[in-house]
């Protein structure tokens, strides 16, 4: 017969082997994004933004009767070579200092021409690219909608990139007034008031009768008002004198300039973002490095 006082059974302790796993702290911090203020901050970007300058001055003028092909040559040899040696022993190689040797001599000389350019300019390439794609992973949404609106303003020094941009139903507005607003900037430069009328007619051609309706015009009111303001406007501007027009031209201007900001807030971000991230990279670059460099277009 057992003891009473033994009933129990003995509690024994956990092997060390059971027991339970304390949870694991992550001490590893979250990648914080580089932003392009830092990248910027931190490396030598003129002598990129050179180089691309040189690239799209040739693309836009390569093909002109008077275009000197040394003088954008001349660019590129100084950009190319200040890229270089910012890598360190990188200008003592013998391929990269007897290429640039060789690019100084034809210029010097007068045997560098367009085919030359060209090969130098892909060989260059291959200094922008990774760059480019730097520059890519520290770009925020708001950055990449101002070198949208860069772009979209000046088509002429980004005609591809214009035009794939406004592909886009919602940047249709924005390339339109981005266009009109580099026309009226040349103009007002010129001091040239005759196409003010044209601006008005292009402004109004589309005009938004929503605003009218919500103030309680009917749909009838509306079309009229807006057809008796132009007719209004168009007797009003006959007989300014120059100095009125002109006076004028920069009220137009900060109108369209309005119009411009309010429609590239509504260009869908990820159609900006997909065609600038598949642009030249000279072009992407030269587009964010002007960003940061030029005040507002709008």
């Amino acid at each position: 017969m057992q003891n009473a006082g033994n009933t129990s059974k003995t509690k024994q302790s956990p092997k060390a082997g059971n027991a339970p796993a304390k949870p694991v702290v992550q001490t590893t911090a979250p990648v914080v994004k580089q932003s392009l203020d830092d990248l910027l901050s931190h490396t030598n970007s003129q002598p990129y933004m050179q180089l691309a300058t040189a690239m799209q001055i040739y693309d836009r003028h390569k093909d002109k009767p008077k275009f000197n092909v040394n003088q954008v040559g001349t660019a590129l040899y100084n950009s190319l070579g200040s890229i270089i040696q910012q890598h360190p022993g990188m200008d003592r190689q013998p391929e990269n200092a007897l290429l640039l040797s060789s690019i100084k001599n034809n210029i010097d000389y007068g045997t560098f021409d367009n085919a030359k350019f060209e090969a130098v300019r892909s060989h260059a390439m291959k200094f922008i690219a990774p760059y480019w794609e730097d520059v890519k992973n520290a770009l925020s949404d708001g950055e990449y909608k101002r070198m949208a609106e860069i772009a979209f303003v000046r088509k002429k020094d980004f005609p591809n990139l214009h035009n794939e941009l406004a592909s886009h139903d919602t940047a249709k507005n924005a390339a339109f007034f981005g266009v009109m607003l580099n026309q009226m900037s040349e103009d007002a430069s010129a001091r040239n008031t005759s196409n003010m009328l044209q601006y008005y007619n292009s402004m109004v051609d589309n005009i938004d009768l929503s605003v009218y309706k919500k103030a309680g015009f009917t749909d009838a009111q509306a079309s009229d008002l807006a057809k008796s303001a132009k007719d209004t406007y168009t007797k009003l501007v006959n007989g300014m004198t120059e100095q009125a027009r002109e006076a004028h031209m920069k009220d137009m201007m900060g109108i369209a300039s309005y119009k411009f900001s309010q429609h590239v807030k509504n260009v869908d971000v990820g159609h900006i973002k997909s065609k600038i991230g598949a642009a030249a990279p000279y072009e992407g670059l030269l587009l964010a490095l002007q960003s940061k460099s030029q005040p507002n277009e709008a």
